[in-house]
């Protein structure tokens, strides 16, 4: 009985202590999906390219 017990506080400890690093990834894996939508340019056909405007505004 003490060793069933024992082998559930571990199991119990280890997804405790590996929740917070599997929300990190879920985060991480989003975070990576959004910035491929910019890299593509995924916004309707319309370029995301900031290097596309540079240096093309009118001095005033």
């Amino acid at each position: 009985m003490a060793e069933k017990i024992l082998i559930t506080r571990h199991y119990i400890c280890t997804i405790y202590t590996t929740l917070p690093y599997i929300n990190i990834l879920r985060e991480l894996k989003n975070l990576n999906n959004s910035t491929q939508d910019l890299k593509t340019g995924n916004n309707n056909g319309v370029s995301l390219n900031v290097s596309d405007t540079k240096g093309k505004r009118k001095v005033l």
